[in-house]
Order: C-alpha cells, then sequence, then structure tokens
C-alpha cells in the first residue's frame, strides 16, 4: 500500500467491487500530504494495478488550507502529464480523466459547453435539514441560499428563490468574457465556482490558473498533431473512444 489515504481508496474501492459488477471508475482527491510523498502517476499506476479499472481521476483539493493546497505544476510536468495520458491510452489500459485528457476528450466529441460549472444548474446539494445549495463547497454562504424544503409541505417551497440563484449562476458563460471569447482553451474549460471564496464570482472567474489552462491545451494539441503526422490517429482515436464508451457516449460522436 502506498499511504493511508490510498489504503483508503483501495479499501473502498475493493468492498463496491465485491458488490456490484459495474465497477470501471475509480476517483481519489491529491492534497499537499500525498502530493509530498507521491506522484499521481504513481497511485494511478497503483489503482491500475490493483483493480483494472479503465477510468481513473486523481482532482487536486479544493482548498484554501495552505497544509492541503497542491502545488501546481510546472511546464515540464504538464508535459510529463500530458504524455501520460496518450501513453496509457495508446496502450489500451486506462483513460487518465484529469484537466490533461479533457482537452482531447472534449476535442473529439465536438461539443460546446458555455458554462464553467454545472453547479446550481443541473447539480444541487440537498442537506439532510432539507435547505438547498448549487453545490457542497457553498454551503453556508447564504447569499447562495437557494431554499429550504419543509418535508411535511413540500408544496410552499419558493421556487422563485430557487430559480433566481440557478439563473445567476446560469448567466456565468465564456461567452461573456472577451478573454474567454480569445482562449484556445475555450471549447473545454471548466472551473470550480464553489473554490472561488470571494462573493462575486463573475469578476473573479478570470485568474492567473487561466495561463495554466492555456499552456495545458497547447500541449495536448501539439501531442495530438505529432500522432497525426505519425500515423498513430487511428490507434489513438479507437482506444479513446472504446474506453471512453464506458462513462458516457456523447463524449466521443466522432462519425
Amino acid at each position: 500500500m502506498l499511504s493511508i489515504e490510498i489504503d483508503a481508496v483501495a479499501y473502498n474501492a475493493k468492498f463496491l467491487k465485491s458488490n456490484t459488477n459495474n465497477f470501471n471508475t475509480i476517483e481519489s482527491i491529491y492534497t499537499l500530504p500525498a502530493q509530498k510523498k507521491y506522484s499521481k502517476h504513481q497511485i494511478a499506476e497503483y489503482l491500475y494495478n490493483e483493480f483494472k479499472v479503465k477510468h481513473i481521476a486523481i482532482g487536486d483539493v479544493i482548498t484554501e488550507d495552505e497544509t492541503l493546497k497542491v502545488e501546481k505544476e510546472k511546464v515540464q510536468d504538464i508535459e510529463k502529464e500530458v504524455e501520460y495520458v496518450f501513453d496509457n491510452i495508446i496502450a489500451d489500459r486506462f483513460i487518465y480523466l484529469n484537466e490533461y485528457s479533457l482537452p482531447l476528450i472534449s476535442f473529439f466529441s465536438k461539443s460546446y459547453n458555455d458554462n464553467f460549472c454545472t453547479t446550481g444548474i443541473s447539480n444541487i446539494t440537498i442537506t439532510a435539514s432539507g435547505d438547498i445549495w448549487p453545490c457542497q463547497l457553498f454551503i453556508g454562504r447564504n447569499e447562495y441560499h437557494m431554499g429550504k424544503i419543509d418535508f411535511n409541505d413540500i408544496t410552499n417551497f419558493d421556487f422563485k428563490k430557487f430559480n433566481k440563484v440557478s439563473d445567476n449562476f446560469y448567466k456565468i458563460k465564456k461567452s461573456r468574457f472577451s478573454e474567454c471569447q480569445k482562449c484556445i482553451a475555450r471549447y473545454w474549460c471548466v472551473k470550480c465556482l464553489g473554490a472561488i471564496q470571494k462573493n462575486n464570482l463573475e469578476e473573479n472567474i478570470i485568474t492567473s490558473e487561466c495561463i495554466n489552462i492555456r499552456k495545458i491545451t497547447e500541449i495536448v494539441l501539439e501531442k495530438l498533431g505529432y500522432y497525426i503526422l505519425n500515423g498513430n490517429f487511428e490507434k489513438l482515436y479507437g482506444n479513446l473512444r472504446k474506453t471512453t464508451k464506458g462513462i458516457e457516449d456523447k463524449f466521443l460522436n466522432v462519425v
């Protein structure tokens, strides 16, 4: 075992696998303590070798706690991450679901979502007390409270309040930002709105992180061009389509 954190993921994965026949994805949260011990690649390799799943996602923890917040990759690290994504697709092993594979998956799907995040639009969080929030990261931020369900009388629910908050999230679109309109990453870029700690989401959505997102996109597309020129496109696309089909057919619908 790699560490206590990975032990926990592995334990839960083994439990679920023993109780279901449809088990092909593992997601794990990456924190600074884990980063100091192991790379995401080491964790992904362990999970693949242990469970032979086809979809592995290792996401950075969303927090302002400096003891947990992950250090961002440098350009040379981004290149290694992208190479790792392509290598595993070509080898028909697994899809590494993260910001390094999303540009590739979205490119082939030919789909575009103008919203950065589905929170408050198609996804909501309902607490045990019946309070509704856009997602768990907004709990306690009263300006984003979407209403409360009275389980004894749901007819009194305030849909006007719910729709107002939802509409405000729906209006946060890439097409409304001049920076996004000319950005190479616009076709796939996603941002966690809950991670923005300041109240005015629209004024704080364009950040220095955009530079990193653009660099990832450039490297992914350059790598795709390399595979096309070297005659490996059909193998890359075939394996990607086959493996991603287990997640969602709409990701890859190129005819």
